[in-house]
């Protein structure tokens, strides 16, 4: 009864919804960056860990889970603050800004027809915004690297509007920025509590599978459509 009643708020219905099919329902595409797009979230989920286990020391779970979605300057401060007597808060931003210039800049690739996917997009002349929780300095060196910043109309991080992706705030500004409204975007995201947010606010959301982060099942559950490849043919 809730994907019906979701579906029909959106203006969707049965047969619609594919990747190859999108571009001729909505004009607006917002696209989540870490593991939606690209492949990089294995890399962002080792990166405390790895650096935590220097110090001896291991994030309980339901910590790490409190802080998902904030941004990377949020992370740093709350854990330094938690174990202030054995972390340099300094000295763990310059850990994470090393790590993370080399891998954006010279590791992190796309998923598989994921760019491929984007052109196709552009051939149809629909409008694109990259939606992420990623500080934008990363952002601009990785689409540097490829070469993308002319494929996106909006770029935003959840910096720039002041709200993780539990609130609908970036979407929203996104959508705004297009010129277009709710009914006529589609959210791609890999994170259940953002696909959960999305949807809540109007939007048609598409989960993008990202190795098992989350089970198919419940993934499925939470967004419009489930996709595990970028090869819409």
């Amino acid at each position: 009864m809730e994907n019906l009643e979701l579906k029909e708020k959106n203006n969707i219905s049965d047969g619609h919804l594919t990747l190859a099919a999108l571009p001729k329902h909505f004009k607006g595409f917002l696209f989540d960056m870490d593991g939606t797009l690209f492949d990089s979230m294995r890399m962002w989920r080792h990166l405390m860990p790895d650096y935590l286990k220097t110090h001896g020391i291991e994030l309980p779970r339901e910590v790490h889970k409190a802080m998902q979605g904030n941004t990377l300057g949020q992370v740093i401060q709350v854990v330094a603050e938690l174990y202030n007597e054995h972390l340099d808060e300094q000295e763990m931003f310059e850990y994470y800004d090393q790590r993370l210039r080399a891998a954006y800049g010279e590791q992190v690739g796309f998923k598989p027809f994921a760019l491929e996917y984007l052109q196709y997009l552009r051939a149809h002349e629909r409008k694109l915004a990259l939606v992420t929780t990623t500080d934008r300095v990363y952002v601009d060196v990785l689409f540097e690297r490829f070469g993308l910043h002319d494929y996106f109309e909006v770029i935003l991080t959840i910096s720039d509007v002041g709200a993780g992706k539990n609130k609908p705030d970036i979407y929203h500004e996104a959508s705004q920025r297009l010129g277009l409204g709710v009914q006529e975007c589609v959210v791609f995201e890999d994170a259940l509590f953002a696909l959960e947010t999305a949807r809540a606010a109007g939007y048609v959301t598409i989960g993008v599978e990202d190795h098992g982060h989350v089970d198919e099942e419940t993934l499925a559950k939470s967004c419009d459509l489930m996709i595990k490849s970028w090869d819409w043919a």
